[in-house]
């Protein structure tokens, strides 16, 4: 298993496991090229309807020609200081390593809405020294509600990015579909631009339509996103692991 950069195309999040039957669907359905899949946060923290990224998928995902990376999901409880962001950060890396995850992928802090006490920049500079260990390509994952500290949602855009771009240690940018400040100089590589909902049991009648949270159809459902991967303004891509 090696690295390569994502070329321009689709990726797809999802916080379910994504089989080889399903990924060859998503491939002819929407020319998908890889998935980002969730990696454990901190003392092996995840929800119950989170599926991690195993050993056995990234090897199934990798030698069906896709390519694959991770993220950590946001939690509030245990994004608050920069001792969390370095357990965040060791979690990871022991996991991509317990996996075979090879180093130099991209790997995802997901940044959402902090609590007010929390020490973002504290946080998000312990997980990159920790994450650091396994890859020189480290991004942030602009979230709702995200602002760095003494910013608020009528903040000017332009100072917001030039503080974003000014984060030490991130080197890549994932925006989110809310209403997200970009960073300057650099922009972003990877694009979260729909949300779908899967339906069906198998490749015969599994079909997809866009996410409604007022449709009760969708309560429950397996919810996934549509991402477009792009070179940012420096140059920069995500980078996956593939076969």
């Amino acid at each position: 298993m090696r690295v390569a950069n994502a070329g321009r195309g689709l990726v797809i999040d999802a916080p379910f496991r994504i089989t080889v039957e399903l990924a060859r669907w998503f491939r002819d359905t929407l020319c998908v090229q890889g998935f980002v899949r969730c990696l454990p946060h901190a003392h092996g923290w995840h929800p119950d309807w989170l599926d991690l990224l195993s050993a056995e998928e990234l090897q199934e995902l990798t030698e069906a020609g896709f390519g694959v990376t991770g993220y950590q999901i946001f939690r509030g409880s245990r994004q608050t200081s920069e001792e969390q962001g370095r357990a965040a950060g060791e979690a990871m890396v022991e996991h991509c390593r317990e996996i075979g995850l090879p180093e130099g992928v991209t790997l995802w802090c997901d940044c959402e809405s902090f609590r007010d006490s929390a020490d973002v920049l504290g946080y998000i500079q312990g997980w990159r020294k920790r994450a650091s260990y396994h890859t020189d390509s480290r991004g942030l994952y602009i979230g709702s509600g995200f602002l760095l500290p003494d910013m608020t949602a009528r903040a000017d855009a332009r100072e917001q990015g030039d503080r974003l771009w000014g984060i030490s240690g991130i080197n890549r940018y994932w925006a989110s579909m809310s209403q997200v400040y970009t960073p300057s100089v650099r922009g972003i590589c990877l694009d979260q631009a729909w949300e779908y909902v899967l339906h069906g049991s198998g490749p015969d009648d599994w079909r997809i339509e866009e996410y409604s949270p007022s449709n009760p159809a969708h309560k429950g459902s397996r919810r996934f996103d549509i991402n477009a991967s792009r070179i940012d303004s420096l140059g920069g891509r995500m980078v996956l692991a593939v076969k």
